[in-house]
């Protein structure tokens, strides 16, 4: 069996039937009756699980909106549209550019540095550099 090291869940879990199994105790399960192999011991949401899952989610939906975007633009384009040599707009100057790294370095620093301050572990230090990453990203987004 595999197991994360997302906070201490499977250790939770482990301990509980293991100490209902040595006392003989039963434990609640729900069991879907159309499939018996599907069943869960927790329904509950592991919000650490899905703090660090965020990152990614944002990250890959953002990198595929942007490639969308610039696939119906390029379509949608005129073919005697010659692009200009001089910036249009204030996103052609790289206020996009900085957007999307804004957007991207959070994405990623506050999901860690919330899973990390959450834990109630590790050392303070640790816990106020990873701070520093959150500082950048308000920084990023205060610069876009």
């Amino acid at each position: 069996p595999s197991a994360d090291n997302v906070g201490d869940w499977q250790a939770q879990w482990h301990r509980a039937l293991r100490q209902a199994q040595e006392r003989g105790e039963s434990i609640t399960a729900w069991v879907n009756p159309q499939a018996p192999a599907q069943a869960l011991l927790d329904r509950s949401i592991r919000w650490r699980l899905q703090i660090f899952r965020l990152p990614f989610t944002l990250v890959f939906t953002g990198v595929g909106v942007t490639a969308a975007w610039m696939f119906l633009r390029i379509l949608r384009r005129p073919q005697d549209d010659v692009p200009d040599l001089e910036p249009t707009h204030s996103l052609a100057k790289g206020q996009g550019a900085l957007w999307f790294f804004a957007v991207f370095w959070c994405g990623i620093a506050f999901p860690m540095a919330a899973l990390f301050w959450s834990d109630g572990k590790g050392p303070w230090w640790a816990k106020g550099f990873i701070g520093v990453f959150v500082v950048i990203g308000v920084g990023l987004v205060a610069a876009a």
